[in-house]
């Protein structure tokens, strides 16, 4: 029950594995007892040897894949060295194309979004650029074009809106909803540049609003 269709499909490994479908040059190259896996694209899935399930569509996506189990990668080098590391999804050039080291229960949508996770678990990432720069970064929600684009080591951080941004590259539990302004840590803010109004909801959770000479 398998497909292969490509010049050097299947080409080093030996295939065992039942009910695969893997269709481009050098599609799923080293597979043996993979199973259940769909693979469209050149290069796609090239070094997965018995990770099942997984679905890689687009040039390269899932590229270095071995073991990995339950990844999708769609569009160009999408989840592009994922290894061993299992239940990501990345929809979109480079999504989730970077270095990826131990990363896990991430799902970024968008071009480059989350291009650079490396260890960084359950993070969502929706827009392009969002969550750019997360590293190691854990639990971070970025809803918006660049949302989240410096935040590297941060966690449980969610910002909705075009831009919006920590004033720390490891801000932890800051909240930010509007357009293009930095929230702290274990902050809630929303609004848009030089208009912003603040809760700090780790201290004595009063409001504040950002200082803007058309508002006094």
């Amino acid at each position: 029950s398998n497909t292969i269709i490509g010049k050097n499909a299947v080409a080093t490994g030996v295939l065992t594995g039942d009910s695969n479908v893997m269709v481009g040059t050098a599609s799923g190259t080293a597979a043996t007892s993979a199973t259940r896996n769909v693979f469209v694209g050149r290069d796609s899935g090239m070094a997965t040897t018995d990770g099942p399930s997984n679905v890689y569509v687009g040039y390269q996506a899932g590229k270095q894949n071995i073991t990995g189990d339950r990844n999708i990668g769609i569009g160009d080098q999408a989840l592009y060295t994922c290894d061993a590391e299992n239940d990501n999804i990345g929809i979109g050039k480079d999504a989730l194309g970077g270095p990826i080291a131990g990363g896990e229960f991430n799902v970024a949508v968008g071009q480059y979004a989350g291009d650079a996770v490396t260890s960084g678990d359950h993070n969502t990432f929706v827009g392009y650029s969002a969550g750019t720069a997360v590293a190691g970064g854990t639990a971070n929600t970025f809803f918006g074009t660049g949302a989240g684009k410096n935040i590297a080591a941060g966690t449980g951080c969610t910002y909705i809106g075009r831009d919006i941004q920590g004033t720390g590259v490891d801000n932890d539990f800051s909240i930010g909803i509007g357009t293009d302004f930095s929230v702290a840590s274990n902050d809630f803010s929303f609004g848009k540049a030089s208009n912003v109004v603040t809760n700090d909801f780790d201290a004595d959770a009063d409001w504040s609003r950002s200082s803007d000479v058309r508002l006094k």
